[in-house]
């Protein structure tokens, strides 16, 4: 893990400072998996009995790890064994995760059955797709919300249709950017957030139309989002909109918006703002601690530890358990040594 040049951000309110910091270690677990293939993504369905861990990839391969074992199996292939294509970008809605990917490849997984039922591209198009994100109407049907690799947002209301076992969906599209599309998080039906390879957030409150949002010091590429409600000044708002880029750059909204950066890294992945994770290994922790000069608790941004010095690209918390975190990127899946492990 890179650890020169290294910072620890403490986050009071809206504003953020930022000092030297030693990497401190997690008890570490490097799985056997049955990939060379670099990994992209993760997933997770509470909603589902099968409560396990997912991870996806180049050549479209699919990883479940079996929990209390710490194995991983791959169970499927994206968007089809016979036309594998990789998997860049996922997320759930109710049952199902959908996953996108390259030349406009989508597909929705279902868990219990480790089925992959690949969907037609929207409006034909073939570009790249870099990330999904999803809301559900009701155990059947939800929107899904895709990330452009030509500067646009694609967008679709999907409802499954029992008799067929496949979803049926109507797309649209709209242009945002003259940059890629790289992530997009939605917290509410057509309302959300996106972000670019130029360094570029939108804003939407009905999908159709994205008003770019000015955030002051913000000059580097972006390369995810965790959005969890809307950046306005409200009691609800602490710290809704999370972002990640270049140049360890870190976006996030806590009555404002506060750009940070913590050190020459690109960050890749960002969960519900706990972990971050990115190049050579590198992952960031968000933890409590107390500060005598102003008498109260911060949270403090700390370099974390890891076992490897290859590009992390995800991170993953199981919510109901705090069960984590995991990590994938170029060489395979990192994990924390669980306590317990109430996955099985």
């Amino acid at each position: 893990m890179r650890v020169a040049g290294a910072s620890v951000a403490t986050i009071t309110g809206a504003r953020m400072s930022v000092s030297p910091a030693e990497a401190h270690p997690l008890n570490w677990i490097e799985p056997e998996v049955p990939t060379e293939e670099p990994l992209h993504a993760l997933a997770y369905v509470p909603e589902t009995t099968d409560k396990r861990v997912y991870a996806y990839g180049e050549g479209g391969v699919i990883l479940r790890r079996r929990g209390g074992r710490t194995i991983w199996n791959q169970v499927g292939t994206f968007p089809s064994a016979d036309d594998p294509h990789a998997a860049l970008g996922v997320d759930t809605m109710t049952l199902v995760i959908w996953i996108v990917g390259e030349n406009g490849s989508i597909a929705w997984h279902a868990p219990n059955t480790d089925d992959v039922h690949p969907v037609p591209s929207p409006l034909g198009t073939d570009v790249t797709f870099n990330d999904v994100a999803t809301i559900s109407h009701d155990r059947q049907s939800g929107d899904v919300y895709i990330a452009g690799n030509d500067g646009s947002v694609y967008y679709g209301y999907c409802e499954y249709i029992d008799d067929e076992d496949e979803m049926n969906c109507i797309w649209e599209s709209v242009s945002i950017s003259d940059s890629p599309v790289t992530a997009i998080d939605m917290y509410a039906a057509g309302e959300g957030f996106a972000v670019t390879a130029d360094g570029a957030v939108f804003r939407t409150s009905h999908q159709e139309t994205w008003e770019e949002v000015e955030i002051t010091g913000l000059d580097n590429g972006l390369t995810d989002i965790d959005a969890n409600g809307p950046a306005a000044d409200t009691a609800e708002s602490d710290m809704p909109v999370h972002i990640v880029g270049q140049s360890g750059t870190e976006v996030f909204y806590s009555n404002s918006w506060s750009v940070n950066e913590l050190g020459d890294v690109t960050l890749r992945g960002v969960d519900r703002a706990n972990y971050l994770v990115g190049n050579e290994g590198t992952m960031f922790e968000l933890v409590w601690k107390w500060f005598d000069d102003i008498a109260q608790y911060g949270r403090v941004r700390e370099p974390v530890e890891t076992p490897t010095t290859n590009t992390l690209r995800d991170v993953l918390v199981v919510p109901k358990n705090q069960h984590g975190p995991y990590a994938v990127g170029d060489d395979g899946i990192i994990e924390q040594e669980p306590k317990y492990d109430p996955i099985v």
